[in-house]
């Protein structure tokens, strides 16, 4: 049903209704999205991780040089 997939009631309520007042139904994100997001996350996390080691071993190879 093309209204169910876009998110939209099937039955418009009449304006001034209490129902009216309710939120619609969002959809849920799509599965494309989703993984956008997903992989978009573990790569700030692996660069953080990647920036925090670098860091932490230039900060070690400076120490042994003193």
């Amino acid at each position: 049903v093309e209204s169910l997939r876009l998110g939209f009631p099937l039955a418009v309520p009449a304006p001034g209704s209490k129902a009216a007042l309710l939120p619609r139904e969002t959809q849920l994100p799509s599965l494309e999205l989703t993984a956008l997001a997903l992989s978009f996350a573990f790569g700030l996390a692996l660069g953080g991780l990647g920036a925090a080691a670098y860091y932490s071993a230039s900060r070690a190879a400076a120490r042994a040089r003193l």
